[in-house]
């Protein structure tokens, strides 16, 4: 039995390992679909994912060492009645150090060396695994060169001056990375504090949740419509160039990947000039930005198609949820779901509408407010860091004042950093950069995305982790062992490391106040972006406003059309399809000279069975009502003041 007891951390160790691997999973399959995506790319950032999020729990099984350790030291002192009994999820200190030396340098490994690699392997455009080895080699090689030189430099320079060790070394190596890590997750982290209780206080009102939708809408028919033309664009190209060489010319191979690459399910639809002509020296160069183009706008237009749907679908079942409030049978009367079967059905529905009109409120109004608490509380607690003399750090008093110990302790530990990494990974994946980087549910993001969110989540996890032992004045004797004391080790990263993370509540107030979008909106910033020489690198500030109108419109559009097409006997197509070219040989060229794309005609609308009167829901600007076959009539009104 006592044998068992000693060896019950393994059984603990492998529970860690199939949970957070599990979770991991679950958080790519979000975004990436494992069938879509290529291997190397899947399989890479669900590891860099695991490791994350294994360091990040890892942080308070090693306080709990730290607790024992101070504990058995001080019954070596005599003190007596000191329980130093460790928890069922205690580990022994060497199994935690080799778990830290596994976690943080393969993270280390995998965002500073594979991710970058992986990257720039994926976005290439070349046709054949050596070139595109050799493009992430040549794109890689001149950055790490430069890295090289300069760190080498700065390292020599410190050896000679201060005659550093081998652990000096690495120790400077790890401070290095951890300051630029610690960077971000200022950044990140100020934007996610606020954001978060933000969301949930949003996500509680219903009409603001709306309007918000109506401007998702807006922007995505945009961006669908904008894709769209990009893509049509590459695939004449693609047309001309295939038309332009000939079977035996030695670059017929590589026009065929492009073709294979083409959408398939768009049909060639748009007419042809007769005299469009394709007069440009057709390049291998050529063939790789054009290979690249097809792909990246055929993703990014499926993407804003599928978001679009989804979004719009989400919108209009809010828009039944809103209109039920007042449904005197207490069910929600969903216009495009099919109605329940089974068991319990008027139960399920009831309680389905109790949970839609009040608990659904009242749950994330709650969320909200436990969010602003914790959030305000880690903004004091990174403001007084610098205070040494006295702990006024409410997170730590909690664990040093309140007897916590053993697993209250952990689970305490768990909370606090895990919403702290929630508020900086959530930052990370809502950024955007252009089209380079943009992570979407639904798994509609690309391979390029997933490995980057990959590549900054390791690099933030450990700096992430060290931020939380300093807001908690807390132990962590295989973390320390592993990373070492870098606030020790140079002035520079005592002062950085203390004082930096207090211009968290710059970032903070910035986001509360809407401070980047007042500057965005001056005058001067608009003057700025005027003069901008770079006109690809041009920043819209969208207009909310307009965007809301402009979503209701579209919204009301989509009802229409959605409920024509239900009591038609046949499908109503609203999309224009197109296609580069017939793989059989040049298409038939019509007697017209213009380009055109066929639209179908939508059948004629059926005169819709009366139904009961029901609520009236505003959505637009302008009164506009209209009847449904499954809702008597809706009126459009924005409330401007929701958001």
């Amino acid at each position: 039995m006592v044998a068992l007891a000693e060896n019950a951390w393994i059984g603990f160790v492998i529970f860690q390992i199939i949970a957070t691997f599990t979770v991991a999973v679950l958080a790519i399959n979000s975004f990436v679909s494992h069938k879509k995506s290529t291997w190397y790319a899947y399989w890479s950032s669900i590891i860099g994912w695991f490791l994350c999020f294994a360091i990040v729990l890892l942080i308070p099984v090693d306080i709990i060492e730290g607790d024992v350790i101070e504990c058995r030291k001080a019954q070596e002192e005599g003190q007596q009645g000191l329980d130093c009994n460790p928890p069922f999820t205690y580990l022994p200190s060497t199994v935690l150090t080799i778990e830290w030396n596994i976690l943080y340098w393969g993270t280390f490994a995998l965002s500073w060396f594979v991710y970058p690699f992986l990257t720039s392997y994926w976005l290439a455009g070349d046709f054949t695994k050596f070139e595109k080895f050799f493009t992430s080699f040549k794109e890689n090689i001149y950055i790490y060169v430069i890295m090289g030189v300069l760190g080498g430099s700065f390292l020599g320079f410190l050896t000679i001056k201060d005659d550093l060790t081998w652990d000096g070394v690495r120790q400077t190596v790890v401070l290095l990375a951890n300051i630029y890590g610690l960077t971000i997750i200022i950044l990140l982290m100020g934007y996610g504090l606020v954001d978060i209780p933000r969301y949930l206080f949003r996500k509680a009102n219903r009409n603001t949740w709306l309007n918000i939708y109506c401007e998702r809408i807006s922007n995505l028919r945009k961006d669908k419509q904008s894709y769209e033309e990009k893509l049509t664009d590459n695939l004449k190209s693609v047309r001309l160039i295939s038309e332009k060489i000939s079977a035996d010319n030695q670059l017929r191979p590589f026009v065929d990947v492009i073709i294979s690459k083409c959408p398939p399910q768009y049909k060639a639809n748009y007419r042809r000039i007769h005299d469009e002509t394709f007069n440009e020296r057709v390049t291998y160069d050529m063939l790789v930005d054009l290979h690249q183009k097809v792909m990246k706008h055929d993703h990014a237009f499926n993407r804003a198609s599928i978001l679009y749907e989804r979004t719009t679908m989400k919108a209009l079942n809010l828009q039944d949820i809103i209109a039920s409030r007042a449904s005197l049978s207490h069910t929600v009367l969903w216009s495009f779901k099919p109605p329940r079967t089974g068991r319990l059905v008027s139960f399920r529905n009831r309680l389905e509408w109790y949970w839609q009109t009040y608990l659904h409120t009242w749950f994330y109004r709650l969320m909200g407010v436990l969010c602003s608490v914790m959030s305000v509380v880690i903004v004091w607690c990174e403001v007084i860091l610098p205070v040494s003399q006295i702990d006024l750090s409410p997170l730590s008093i909690i664990i040093t004042q309140v007897p916590l110990t053993g697993v209250v302790k952990q689970f305490y530990a768990v909370v606090i950093v895990s919403y702290m990494a929630t508020c900086a990974y959530t930052s990370l994946f809502k950024l955007q950069i252009w089209d380079y980087y943009m992570l979407v549910s639904h798994q509609q993001s690309d391979d390029n995305s997933i490995m980057f969110s990959a590549n900054y989540l390791c690099r933030l996890a450990a700096p992430l982790s060290f931020n939380f032992l300093l807001l908690t004045k807390q132990k962590a004797p295989a973390f320390e062992a592993v990373m070492g004391k870098m606030q020790g080790l140079f002035e520079i990263g005592k002062v950085f490391i203390y004082v930096f993370p207090v211009f968290v509540v710059v970032f903070f107030l910035f986001t509360l106040f809407n401070g980047f979008q007042r500057i965005a909106r001056s005058r001067c910033m608009k003057w700025l972006l005027g003069c901008w020489p770079i006109k690809k690198l041009h920043i819209q500030i969208p207009d909310k406003a307009a965007a809301r109108i402009e979503g209701a419109n579209i919204l009301r559009q989509e009802r229409d059309n959605k409920e024509a097409k239900a009591t038609s006997s046949e499908p109503l197509t609203t999309m224009s399809s197109f296609s580069c070219f017939g793989l059989g040989g040049p298409p038939e060229v019509p007697s017209q000279t213009e380009t055109h794309i066929a639209i179908s005609t939508p059948p004629p609308r059926q005169t819709p069975v009366k139904q009961p009167a029901r609520p009236s829901f505003n959505y637009g600007r302008t009164s506009s009502t209209y009847s449904s076959p499954n809702k008597p009539r809706y009126s459009a009104l924005i409330d401007d003041d929701a958001v």
